[in-house]
């Protein structure tokens, strides 16, 4: 009976703590706004001034003062809006839970002082705010070992908020640009003196956070013992969160067998980084760190101390979400090896995951469209370290074709397992009509006959069928040796297959017939027209229904040493919206304007809709032009239901304001004649303006784009100006062309 409740509880812990890891849906934002991201950045500086600024300090330091809470309110505020930062999801009342238990026993600081934050990102670390916010990132959270662990990494971003630092930090910064500017304005080594005294402050304040942080912890009930290899989650932090051989039958099927010299007899092994600590470095090394950790805890009791103060399944399943998360973010990024490589060790306990089957799709759908696209790689395989390096050598060395014959395989197999999803049958198709248009003229080459050999590798006695041999054997070599050609031999027995492999080949015909066309002069003269018209009156979309997607306002002075205006932007921002909507209506434009400003704290699901868009958004623009599909493309998809339209824009506006150098040599012309001083006072206050407005429209089912604005205007951006600018836009959008029906 006692066997039978233990498991029944180890059971429901599980259920109550996560997720069914096979059927994965990717972390939103929950619950309410919270009042931090609702509450105008400009009501919080002016709050936070009246607050903090003691009036009886200096004027310089209370103008400091000023500059960093207006700085800081207003970065900080743009990190919450961003769509990075997580709201009420699990991890952060996870991590907010452990905070608690840290500061169960403080009196200097509660953790109801404090607010916590999951980031959306893959890089390893922590960071902390003067106002209390501390923000991990998934990236940290997916290498952790123990729940100990956490809450010392929470104990040390505590201390940071404790001890002022950030401010502290500002303020000296201020005071060394300052005298160093004064001692050494005519030295060449000012700069580097300012570097350097900088450095060691910022190491002064990483001192005593590590000191105050490891005190703190100490004081906690949690294990010491536990703290073996916290700092080698930074030490490792740009490699995976294990180091397991990728197995060559990982992508292989019964027919595709993947040529065994594609993959490194020896692999290099993932080496310590350089210890050592910089002079100019802002940190201390890794290894002093370290070091004074262990002397700092050598002795100490540790009995009755825990590596878990929450049940140890908690911990995993937090874990085990932000690698997940990971695996998308790769994908995201395109750092597609690195999301094959993730999705491979995460099937090692997940092999029927209808998420990471995707991941893995998408990442070989990735691969091959940007392959056959001809975008260069940004990395160098000798380079790589740990078992990851396979990944990225048989990438290289697949040849374009097999890359795509490997995508297609793999896209197939895992849309015949799971036949309803949207995605899968999307990327598919592309897939195919990329095999097509690139490699393929017929069925012809893919052979119905099973290869006698593993691998495909010698067809032909004594014949060299390495990639060098392949790259010295002239185009057709790979169509004799290629792995590629035995890839569909069950398939190609399959109807469906059979079909869609046809519809592919007529795409090719229609693509050739196409692009023959506008080659001849009869072609050139539809296009140029076509152009012209473009240039001289703009689009004529004939488009009902749009919706904006968190218009941009930027206003900067580089006359001041503060460039970024940050309480005029946000009243301009407003403004925009406001000009949106009535250019808009004046259009007859069904017009709905998704403005994260705006929200209120049941705006949950606005913000989340925008986050997905904005995400969608940045992969497109750096696809550079050709089109694909988005990692998340079936949400992507709902959105359009939802909204009823499938066209979104993204519009903005950066306004630049300038020192008037024509007004400068007015000046010394106003020297010699006096009558041109009032003109040139004018002129020196005013300076001169630069405006850029965008308005870039997205059907955002086919990925089709159509840039209706894009003017860089010397002129202030007065209302006057954008909304001719916005209308013009908008009336590009609702006119139709003559030629429609």
């Amino acid at each position: 009976m006692k066997h039978i409740t233990i498991t029944f509880l180890l059971f429901f812990s599980l259920n109550l703590y996560g997720q069914n890891f096979n059927t994965y849906e990717l972390l939103t934002n929950q619950g309410e706004l919270p009042k931090e991201f609702t509450t105008p950045s400009s009501v919080k500086y002016q709050k936070q001034i009246e607050a903090e600024i003691d009036k009886e300090s200096k004027k310089r330091t209370k103008k400091d003062q000023k500059q960093f809470y207006l700085q800081s309110n207003f970065s900080i505020d743009k990190m919450l809006r961003s769509g990075k930062v997580l709201y009420n999801d699990p991890i952060s009342s996870y991590i907010s839970e452990v905070a608690q238990l840290v500061l169960k026993n403080e009196n200097e600081i509660q953790a109801k002082d404090l607010k916590f934050y999951t980031v959306r990102s893959s890089i390893v670390n922590a960071f902390a705010t003067n106002n209390g916010e501390v923000f991990v990132t998934l990236g940290l959270l997916a290498k952790l070992e123990n729940e100990a662990q956490l809450a010392f990494i929470l104990s040390h971003e505590i201390s940071h908020v404790q001890k002022e630092h950030v401010l502290n930090f500002y303020m000296e910064a201020q005071d060394i640009n300052r005298n160093i500017g004064k001692r050494g304005i005519f030295r060449q080594t000012s700069f580097d003196d300012a570097l350097l005294a900088k450095s060691n402050y910022s190491k002064d304040i990483e001192i005593e956070a590590d000191h105050v942080g490891l005190t703190r912890f100490q004081r906690s009930p949690y294990s010491l013992e536990a703290l073996g290899n916290v700092f080698d989650v930074l030490r490792y932090a740009n490699h995976p969160y294990a180091n397991i051989p990728f197995e060559q039958s990982f992508l292989e099927s019964e027919h595709l067998r993947l040529p065994e010299d594609y993959f490194l007899k020896e692999i290099n092994p993932i080496l310590p980084p350089e210890e050592g600590e910089e002079e100019n470095s802002t940190h201390p090394s890794l290894e002093w760190r370290e070091k004074a950790m262990k002397e700092h805890i050598e002795g100490k009791p540790n009995a009755g101390k825990q590596e878990y103060l929450i049940p140890k399944a908690r911990f995993e399943n937090i874990r085990k979400t932000a690698r997940f998360e990971l695996a998308h973010l790769y994908l995201h990024y395109q750092q597609y090896q690195r999301a094959i490589y993730q999705a491979f060790l995460l099937k090692q306990d997940d092999k029927n995951s209808l998420f990471l089957d995707k991941v893995i799709a998408k990442a070989l759908y990735g691969l091959s469209k940007f392959r056959n696209d001809e975008k260069n790689k940004t990395y160098k395989v000798e380079e790589i370290q740990g078992e990851i390096q396979q990944v990225y050598n048989l990438t290289e060395k697949l040849t374009d074709k097999e890359l795509n014959v490997l995508a297609l395989h793999y896209i197939w197999t895992a849309s015949q397992k799971y036949p309803n999803d949207e995605e899968l049958s999307d990327i598919r198709k592309d897939c195919f009509e990329e095999l097509a248009r690139y490699h393929c003229e017929d069925k012809d080459y893919f052979s119905s006959t099973p290869s006698s050999q593993k691998g495909n590798q010698k067809k032909e006695e004594n014949k060299d069928t390495s990639l060098e041999a392949y790259k010295k054997g002239g185009d057709d070599y790979d169509d004799k040796f290629s792995f590629a050609k035995y890839a569909f031999v069950d398939l190609l027995k399959d109807s469906s297959f059979v079909n869609a492999f046809d519809e592919s080949l007529a795409f090719r015909k229609k693509m050739v017939k196409r692009d023959k066309y506008y080659d001849t002069k009869e072609g050139l003269r539809e296009l140029n027209k076509y152009n012209k018209r473009i240039r001289k009156k703009g689009y004529r979309l004939g488009i009902d229904k749009v919706v904006v997607v968190d218009p941009f306002y930027l206003k900067l002075d580089l006359r001041k040493d503060n460039v970024v205006q940050y309480e005029r932007t946000e009243k301009s921002q407003e403004e925009f919206v406001e000009l949106l909507e009535k250019n808009g209506k004046a259009a007859g434009l069904d017009l709905q304007i998704l403005d994260k400003h705006a929200l209120k704290k049941d705006g949950i699901e606005e913000f989340n809709d925008i986050t997905l868009l904005n995400d969608w958004f940045s992969e497109q623009t750096s696809f550079d032009g050709f089109l694909m599909a988005g990692t998340q493309q079936e949400a992507i998809n709902n959105l359009a239901k939802k909204y009823g339209t499938d066209y979104f824009v993204w519009t903005g506006t950066i306004s630049v304001r300038e020192s008037n150098y024509k007004a400068k040599l007015m000046l010394l012309t106003s020297i010699v004649y006096p009558i041109f001083l009032p003109f040139t006072i004018y002129s020196l206050v005013k300076g001169s303006h630069d405006m850029l407005y965008f308005n870039v429209l997205y059907d955002v089912s086919s990925g089709r784009y159509s840039t209706i604005k894009f003017e860089y205007l010397k002129k202030s951006d007065s209302n006057s100006i954008l909304n001719a600018q916005i209308g013009d836009a908008f009336h590009q959008i609702t006119s139709q062309s003559k030629n429609k029906k």
